[in-house]
């Protein structure tokens, strides 16, 4: 454990280990046990304490005061301006969240509820990452490998089985077989998913430029003049799967929300703003799902999230198309971003509105951001390109903030941001 600084809010680092796992790391010899030990704060004297638990029960608590070096790396997010502070003893679902950069490589970089850098990858990192509770799989930046990274800052590597790849961008969705991840390829700027496994193979690929030129032909349409080879027409940020009935579901911020059958690549149905360029064509309009009156459409949204009641979740951006042909409608742009879910009935092509927040329509991220929520409705917020730079809010499960806090430099800072419960983390057997 590691005890809070005097005067913060978050809760302590808490980390337990059994020791067949410390076994299996490594960390166990003749000589002696190694504890792996993260999250302290930096240019600080760090109050930490293991607890040994013996076989009879019995505990023994060890006091290791932990003294730490100032952290030198040039970041942002060292400086955050505190907007509001979290006060001691508020009421939040999380204590520390990961922050994703973009643009540039850089670390991956967690941070507390008070503002305070926690921990940093080794790995460099841009865009595409996720989270495993043994710490992040990373994209490699060239597209040619995958690299997971523990809290203990190991760090073990897996090249790619195709090569073709030049990149990776925007999210790394769980798949059923590995990793769901969206490359960057000559000339497919982003129209194209793979799911990885984790041995670097390629489970499935889903080609988005074909599977709606096929469909978009098969029913009438002529699919040149919407599914453009060579041209950012999709724009693919993020994808997520639905064991439900297996399929993938996946944003596309120029057009639409669209689930996808696993096995098939069929389209089940095509959900957003149908002012835009894609409602035009009888063929997308015929998986078109019709929201009911009272919700918020999703409009160049980011952060799919499927909830355990079956709502589907994201950051609601409210900026219109950027990519659509010249004379045609780019759809509805808001004056604000919200968060909101849908529960979509996928035979009826019905959806009605499930949780919104937004927040009193006082702030607009036009491009990346992510929203999050906590086991108690608590959410993580990340407005990553608004007016004042990258801003960061936690709200409690009533949606009052808790904490606000901004960085400069926006989406190249900080493109999406996720919970990581390093309150309680458990590495068992």
């Amino acid at each position: 454990m590691i005890s809070p600084l005097t005067g913060t809010a978050s809760a302590p680092v808490r980390v337990s280990y059994t020791m067949t796992n410390l076994r299996n790391r490594g960390y166990v010899t003749r000589t002696g046990v190694t504890v792996p030990v993260f999250g302290l704060y930096a240019n600080a004297t760090n109050t930490a304490s293991v607890t040994l638990t013996f076989s009879d029960s019995s505990t023994q608590v060890l006091s290791v005061p932990i003294a730490t070096p100032p952290y030198t790396a040039t970041s942002a997010l060292k400086t955050p301006a505190i907007d509001q502070p979290r006060t001691p003893g508020s009421v939040l679902g999380f204590d520390f969240f990961a922050i994703k950069p973009a643009s540039q490589p850089a670390p991956v970089t967690v941070m507390d509820t008070d503002g305070n850098i926690r921990w940093v990858s080794t790995t460099p990192a841009k865009e595409a990452i996720q989270y495993t509770k043994d710490g992040f799989v990373i994209g490699d930046i060239a597209g040619k490998s995958l690299s997971t990274e523990g809290w203990d800052g190991k760090v073990t590597t897996v090249s790619l089985a195709d090569q073709s790849f030049i990149g990776f961008h925007h999210d790394i969705g769980i798949g059923p077989a590995g990793y769901l991840i969206a490359p960057s390829s000559v000339g497919r700027p982003g129209d194209f998913l793979v799911e990885i496994r984790p041995d670097g193979t390629t489970a499935k690929t889903f080609d988005l430029l074909q599977i709606f030129s096929d469909f978009m032909r098969a029913n009438g349409d002529d699919p040149s003049v919407f599914a453009r080879a060579g041209f950012d027409w999709f724009h693919l940020n993020s994808a997520i799967y639905d064991p439900s009935d297996r399929s993938v579901i996946v944003s596309s911020r120029e057009n639409f929300i669209v689930k996808i059958d696993y096995d098939t690549a069929a389209i089940k149905w095509i959900f957003g703003d149908e002012t835009k360029y894609w409602y035009t064509f009888a063929s997308l309009r015929s998986k078109a799902v019709t929201l009911a009156p009272g919700g918020l459409v999703p409009v160049g949204q980011h952060a799919l999230m499927l909830q355990p009641d079956g709502q589907l979740l994201m950051f609601n951006n409210g900026n219109g198309s950027l990519q659509n042909p010249p004379g045609t409608s780019p759809g509805l742009t808001r004056s604000y971003s919200a968060i909101t879910g849908f529960f979509i009935d996928g035979p009826r092509l019905a959806a009605t509105p499930g949780l919104t927040m937004d927040d009193g329509q006082t702030i607009y991220s036009p491009i990346c951001s992510s929203a999050y929520p906590s086991a108690d409705r608590s959410m993580l917020v990340t407005y990553s390109s608004t007016a004042s730079g990258l801003r960061i809010k936690g709200f409690d499960p009533q949606w009052r903030t808790v904490f606000d806090m901004h960085f400069s430099g926006g989406c190249s800072t900080g493109w999406n941001s996720v919970i990581v419960p390093l309150q309680d983390l458990t590495f068992g057997d």
